[in-house]
This record gives structure tokens, sequence and C-alpha cells, in this order.
């Protein structure tokens, strides 16, 4: 059961993530998209980093290898959208001539940026 919800709060993140990439591409505010992705990416990286250096005990570093394919997961939902709305513009379903949406508050950025420091600091924890 406890599985089931941990796999529902990935999917519920990577959908977030998604989301707010769409919003990032349409509003065309490439640079907060790229740091929140550089911040996912990173943290992996030191999740992994960390887990890779931990030894002895009953599964060493399963929390940072859980850590850090969450982050990879909704590294991947931030990509999907990217991609889905750069598609949309490209198959021309977007009127060229029209102002790009506005800019959105920068709370998706701190929010994935906290997530992956929160799973570093979980990780290294363990």
């Amino acid at each position: 059961m406890i599985v089931y919800a941990l796999l529902a709060v990935v999917v519920i993140l990577a959908g977030l993530a998604c989301w707010s990439a769409v919003l990032r591409i349409a509003s065309r505010s490439y640079a907060p998209f790229f740091a929140m992705l550089a911040a996912l990416l990173c943290g992996s990286g030191l999740c992994v980093a960390i887990f890779m250096s931990k030894s002895g005990g009953f599964l060493p570093g399963i929390v940072g290898y859980l850590m850090a394919l969450t982050l990879l997961c909704i590294a991947s939902g931030a990509v999907l959208g990217a991609v889905l709305r750069l598609a949309w513009r490209w198959l021309g379903r977007e009127d060229p001539d029209a102002p790009p949406r506005p800019v959105p508050a920068p709370w998706d950025l701190i929010g994935f940026a906290s997530l992956a420091l929160i799973a570093v600091l979980l990780s290294a924890l363990e």
C-alpha cells in the first residue's frame, strides 16, 4: 500500500513539473525552465554520488537511490511538458503573431529546487 502512495506522489510531482514546463515554454521564459531542470538533475546526480559512497548496513544507500530515481522522474516530466509545448508550436497550432503568455511566478522553480535540496539532505542523512 505504501508503494502505491509513493508512486502516486511521484506521478503527481511529475505531472506538476510537466504543467510547469508547458507554462514556461508557452511564455517563452526558457531560463527558469532550464534552472529548474538543472536543479533536478544536479540533485539527482548528488543523490547518486551519495548512495554510491554508502557501505555497510542493510540495503546501504537505498534512500539515495530512490531519491535519485524520483528526481529523474520529475525531470523527465518537465522535459515531456517542454517537448509537448514545443511540438504544439512547431505544428502550427499557435498563432505566430500572438504575443507570448505572461511569465508565471517563480514558485515552481523554488518548489522543485527545494525538493531537490531535501532529497539530497535525506540521502546524506541515511
